[in-house]
């Protein structure tokens, strides 16, 4: 649907105690829908963290699980709620629990009796961002527990630490976000046959890279890092700076 005709469609809702408009405003309601959803994409880094899964109506949300689980699995109840790390029966399936998220708008008749798309256009765009916070604080509710609480094991789960990566105290790189902290953890990943691909650090931890000296990395890349305020990626490893993480930040 092209602007003219979102304008028009948009004019038609100010009738909307008839039912000509009560229909456009169903209709401009669904045509919302694209925009928002494709803003979503966008905006949510929990679209990278976790794959969507598009269930049908009354479909439930119930996996088998894999003979390579190795790890258990985290859910998350409701939006607010603790993650949990249950497996219903004898752990076989693993039943996932949904819930709706939801975010609203309105503005003034007037706005639309004046065809002003953009009012609507603007209104969508924050939904969007409010879908998007709404989903990474329930992404990382579930990815905080997940990797730094030890596992005891379950029916097909065998048990395991915490994935927690440290330095010595008493070695090199110990105590900030380090090479050879991101080094241990590329190590680790290989030993749980798995690559290491993205890291999320938190504004603080980037901050390390720019503090960087020539004990940790040669003239001509502690150079590089200066011109770009920080570095992106090392050995292929992206680097991705969240406003939330950290000491300081929502989610620690």
């Amino acid at each position: 649907m092209d602007r003219q005709e979102m304008m028009e469609l948009f004019r038609a809702t100010a009738e909307i105690q008839t039912p000509e408009g009560l229909a456009a405003y169903r209709a401009f309601a669904a045509a919302l829908t694209t925009p928002i959803l494709q803003k979503l994409e966008l905006e949510s880094i929990m679209r990278d963290l976790f794959a969507v899964e598009r269930l049908g109506p009354g479909a439930q949300a119930v996996y088998p699980i894999a003979e390579d689980f190795e790890i258990p699995v985290w859910v998350l109840p409701g939006l607010g709620y603790v993650a949990q790390n249950f497996i219903e029966g004898i752990g076989e399936e693993v039943y996932i629990p949904t819930f709706t998220i939801d975010a609203a708008a309105d503005w003034k008749i007037t706005y639309a009796r004046d065809s002003r798309i953009d009012i609507p256009q603007r209104a969508a765009a924050r939904v969007a961002k409010d879908l998007a916070n709404y989903e990474e604080e329930c992404g990382w509710r579930v990815i905080m527990p997940a990797v730094t609480s030890a596992f005891s094991g379950k029916g097909l789960l065998g048990s395991r630490p915490a994935p927690i990566y440290e330095i010595n105290p008493a070695s090199t790189g110990a105590g900030y976000l380090s090479k050879e902290l991101i080094n241990k953890m590329m190590v680790g990943f290989k030993r749980t046959g798995r690559t290491l691909t993205d890291l999320y650090v938190s504004p603080e931890d980037a901050a390390d890279i720019r503090e960087w000296t020539d004990t940790d990395i040669d003239p001509v890349t502690r150079r590089e890092i200066f011109q770009a305020a920080g570095m992106g990626r090392i050995w292929n490893v992206n680097l991705h700076e969240v406003q939330h993480l950290g000491a300081t930040g929502m989610y620690n």
